[in-house]
């Protein structure tokens, strides 16, 4: 039942000031009733709600509820965030098709037309090398194809994609489980400004509210729920990448998991969704775009190679994606350390070589 035109989003975010109550029953209050007031006064809907009567205010209930309305909004002009109800026109369309879709979203930012295609990305915060290059290699190649990235502003793969998303000037969604003036540390704080400055910084959580830990779980069905498809870049046998995976396969959205070492915890998780057909094997960023119906232009092709002088060429034809040292090249390739380091330097320079914690090298 489409919800009444008197039903605004100051009275959907008054309503959902009720103590305890959850999206589904502020949906069904809003769908089942002609306004905050007819709703407020009828007990069966509120019986059939489920809120607890103890709940709600004694009198005045809709006065008090949009006293709190204000409030809220005063917290949320001062942060720079809008709030979206599921009755909005800009609420996002693929997440209105999921179960339990949040009532409200707090946006900072802008979001995309639904016709944007968007693909999440998610991982482990404790990511090793390969996670963190194929996280970036994915994310690159997805926002040069104008493929908003979709995350969850973590440590770890998550970072990494929204780092190389933006990098790629590309725009990404930063999915948050606290209220968007309360992102922690101030270190993801100062980096979802940066997001929202060409993406979108979004939350289900009312502006004030600190991250729980029984909210990152409910945060991981916004990210599956935005998204055409997520995208597993590694994770072990259990953690918040997993649970994401499991809403996307619930959801009936397209699961990919890019395969692993079979001997790294931490590529556990992600062989296991492909061996039990749970997710495709994603084997390059390509691959989910024309299996998630993204057009591939020329922008993922490699740019053509520039080499100063043969001693690079070798040098970078000898790197890979594993790390190697300078040491370790200067015995295969029969050249001088300091040769190698002054080419390896050139080579970063020109971002076709990149180097990592402990001076190692690989091919970019």
């Amino acid at each position: 039942m489409p919800p009444s035109a008197n039903w605004t989003t100051f009275d959907i975010l008054a309503l959902s000031h009720i103590r305890s109550i959850t999206a589904a029953s502020l949906r069904f209050a809003v769908e089942s009733s002609v306004s905050l007031e007819d709703f407020l006064g009828r007990q069966d809907l509120i019986t059939r709600s489920k809120i607890k009567t103890e709940n709600l205010f004694e009198k005045n209930n809709a006065l008090l509820l949009r006293d709190l309305a204000a409030r809220q909004l005063e917290l949320c002009v001062a942060a720079g965030v809008q709030v979206i109800s599921f009755c909005d026109d800009s609420y996002p369309l693929l997440l209105r098709e999921i179960h339990y879709p949040p009532a409200l979203l707090y946006v900072r930012g802008r979001l995309e037309p639904n016709y944007v295609p968007v693909i999440g990305m998610v991982g482990t915060r404790k990511c090793t090398h390969y996670g963190q290059l194929t996280a970036e290699r994915f994310a690159a190649d997805f926002a040069r194809e104008g493929v908003v990235v979709c995350s969850g502003l973590a440590y770890g793969i998550d970072m990494r994609a929204h780092k190389a998303a933006l990098k790629a000037g590309g725009k990404t969604y930063a999915v948050i489980a606290s209220g968007i003036d309360r992102i922690s540390p101030n270190y993801s704080a100062k980096f979802a400004d940066e997001i929202a400055e060409s993406g979108a910084v979004i939350s289900e959580y009312r502006c004030g509210t600190a991250a729980l830990p029984a909210y990152f779980p409910q945060r991981n069905r916004i990210i599956s729920g935005l998204s055409r498809a997520v995208v597993v870049v590694e994770s072990a046998m259990s953690g918040g990448a997993l649970i994401t995976a499991q809403f996307c396969f619930d959801q009936n959205r397209d699961l990919f998991a890019v395969p692993g070492n079979i001997n790294s915890e931490k590529s556990a998780g992600t062989n296991m969704l492909i061996r039990k057909n749970m997710a495709t094997a994603a084997l390059t960023p390509e691959d989910v775009m024309r299996e998630t119906g993204v057009k591939i232009t020329s922008k993922t092709e490699m740019p053509a190679l520039n080499f100063s002088h043969n001693a690079e060429q070798t040098i970078y034809e000898a790197l890979t994606q594993e790390p190697r040292q300078i040491d370790e090249l200067a015995a295969a390739l029969a050249m001088p350390p300091q040769d190698i380091m002054s080419n390896l330097l050139m080579l970063e320079f020109k971002g076709m070589a990149r180097q990592l914690p402990g001076k190692t090298f690989i091919r970019a």
